[in-house]
């Protein structure tokens, strides 16, 4: 088969469908499998589609209800971790383009990828990678402050630890105390 049969193929074969579509079929085909993997302490954590689904479904919802949605952009600054796939589908799926940030970045080109980009969210995972957004607070006007709202933990399924879907981190000097509590937090979510 040559190149331009097998892309008549391949176009013919994803007609229509789009990465919902996608991801939405694949938890009906297989709800109990595992989805995502990951080790955790040594030992190997899974979620299964119906679990991602779930978590996907929960992250679209706390973004919308944030007012993110279809044209908009969301940066991830994460390792390989289930959170950030989460974040990934959520944003995908509110409508939004997620961009993954290399964590190497130095806080000049974050400032750059974020303004260029217009973002209006931003998910970090842990308090060194927050640190770096915190450097370029007030140079991103896209990405407002917030309040803390560490109460919308929910577990991951299947494993041992919780996340919250959305920790909304307030940035503003007043709420410091706040970020001090909540940079225990897996996964925090910079939101417009």
């Amino acid at each position: 088969m040559d190149v331009i049969d097998e892309r008549a193929d391949i176009d013919k074969a994803v007609s229509g469908k789009t990465i919902c579509t996608i991801f939405a079929d694949a938890e009906s085909r297989w709800p109990d499998r595992p989805a995502l993997r990951w080790k955790q302490n040594g030992d190997w954590e899974t979620l299964t589609w119906r679990g991602y689904r779930e978590q996907v479904a929960a992250m679209t919802l706390a973004l919308r209800a944030l007012g993110f949605g279809p044209g908009q952009f969301g940066l991830i600054m994460a390792r390989n971790v289930p959170e950030h796939m989460i974040a990934d589908l959520g944003i995908v799926h509110a409508g939004g383009a997620a961009i993954s940030v290399y964590n190497t970045l130095a806080p000049e080109q974050i400032q750059y990828v974020a303004n260029h980009s217009e973002a209006t969210v931003a998910f970090v995972e842990d308090a060194g990678f927050l640190a770096k957004f915190l450097e370029i607070r007030s140079a991103v006007p896209n990405l407002r402050n917030g309040s803390p709202s560490p109460s919308n933990k929910r577990p991951l399924a299947n494993s041992r630890r919780s996340m919250p879907h959305t920790a909304a981190l307030s940035l503003s000097v007043d709420s410091c105390s706040g970020v001090s509590s909540i940079v225990r937090l897996k996964l925090r979510l910079l939101h417009s």
